[in-house]
């Protein structure tokens, strides 16, 4: 099983939380779309030329044109290779962005999901025209049209909370990725309905019952800053460098 930590950017010492994750066991981190600051700008500055994770932005592709998307694939190669993977999103669309609109142009932040999932179709039609590259490429999502496009591209990442009370099945030979929200320490309390409010016990069964039925690895996130050290240690555990959970 492959661990993510899913976070924005600026809310965090970049450089210190990615080696504080590798150290743990994480395989990557994922760094959300935010409206501060770019994150390949980040990324750039804060990669250790040692480090081994996976690194992954995430691309509202209704801001960003596919050919310039691979420009920045190709610059990222030539000082780190294969270290940078992207996230193709439709996006949740928070009320604070609708007001900064996004972009000019037919499709942006005050458009409908269905208007951007349809613009994400088209995006990675025309990004696979410019890939020429073997960086790895996720898409998000759930909706039936997302779940097709991900087959274009490498892998697909669902929400658990979806997953589990939708009752979807695992997509048949494809990467397949979950995204949740324990909360194993400190004083667990539900903050959203996609929340996995359990022990650090639980989330072990959970995790290696996903890891039997073929689901390749989880991106954590969580409205609770302190839970990145209870995750952290708990990956720690999995992967065998702590004491294990019965």
């Amino acid at each position: 099983m492959k661990f993510y930590w899913f976070m924005r950017h600026n809310e965090y010492d970049t450089k210190k939380t990615f080696k504080e994750l590798e150290d743990s066991g994480f395989d990557g981190v994922l760094l959300a779309y935010a409206q501060m600051g770019d994150p390949f700008s980040v990324l750039a500055n804060s990669i250790e030329p040692e480090s081994k994770m996976e690194y992954i932005v995430a691309i509202r592709p209704w801001l960003i044109s596919p050919q310039y998307v691979s420009q920045i694939v190709k610059s990222f190669n030539d000082f780190a290779p294969g270290r940078l993977s992207l996230n193709i999103v439709p996006g949740n669309i928070l009320d604070s962005e609708k007001d900064y609109n996004g972009v000019l142009g037919d499709i942006n932040d005050k458009s409908s999901q269905e208007d951007r999932r349809l613009f994400l179709t088209k995006w990675i039609d025309q990004y696979k025209q410019y890939k020429t590259d073997s960086n790895k490429v996720y898409v998000s999502g759930h909706h039936s049209d997302i779940v097709q496009n991900s087959y274009k591209m490498d892998a697909l990442i669902m929400n658990y909370f979806v997953y589990k009370n939708d009752n979807l099945p695992i997509p048949p030979k494809k990467s397949f990725y979950l995204s949740m929200s324990p909360v194993i320490g400190g004083n667990p309390r539900r903050t959203s309905d996609d929340n996995i409010v359990v022990s650090p016990e639980d989330l072990y069964t959970t995790i290696k019952s996903l890891e039997s039925m073929g689901v390749e690895g989880v991106f954590f996130h969580n409205t609770y800053s302190q839970q990145i050290n209870y995750l952290m240690d708990f990956v720690k555990q999995y992967k065998g460098s702590g004491p294990l959970y019965p």
